[in-house]
């Protein structure tokens, strides 16, 4: 692969990344699930609930977690499954699987069509830190193509994470792997 979009900053030898978007992790459940097992106000609360997971890293619940609640609060121990696929495990939360942690992005629609509801508990912090990931644009230094040393007059935003996207994949066959 010529061209990759990750969320972790790559560290492979002969690889350059730019730092391309930021997304916003929530955490959310459908309003099913809330009715049943009740709406979590603090992390102990939470805590006692069922997760849905992207890894066993606990990546995106790990950052929201600490982010909400600071690296002393133990990490949740109900996480009921792994699913490495962001669609699939929105699906979960909207059938009333669990709680889990996305992109605001992704979650937003479901949202505001009641079919999920952002958690927002009580942290105690007063920090003003997000909880956000970066997203990489990474490509092979011994292959970067040409058309990548165009300007980079791109526009990223949390309601269109990335305009340049839709530049580069139009200028080009390159193939695209997310992970």
């Amino acid at each position: 692969v010529d061209l990759a979009i990750v969320t972790t900053l790559p560290e492979a030898p002969g690889l350059e990344a730019r730092a391309i978007a930021q997304e916003e992790f929530l955490a959310v459940a459908s309003p099913g699930y809330l009715r049943r097992q009740g709406t979590p106000r603090t992390a102990s609360e939470l805590a006692a609930h069922r997760f849905i997971a992207f890894d066993p890293d606990l990546a995106m619940l790990a950052q929201w977690w600490r982010s909400t609640f600071g690296s002393r609060e133990p990490l949740p121990g109900r996480v009921v499954c792994h699913i490495t696929n962001l669609d699939e495990m929105q699906a979960l939360a909207e059938a009333g699987g669990g709680i889990t942690v996305l992109p605001d992005y992704l979650v937003k629609p479901a949202v505001v069509a009641g079919r999920l509801v952002a958690l927002a508990p009580e942290s105690g912090r007063r920090s003003l830190r997000r909880p956000r990931g970066t997203l990489w644009l990474a490509w092979r230094r011994a292959g970067a193509l040409r058309w990548w040393r165009l300007p980079m007059a791109w526009s990223c935003s949390p309601a269109h994470p990335c305009s340049a996207l839709e530049a580069i994949s139009s200028s080009s066959t390159t193939a695209w792997a997310s992970t």
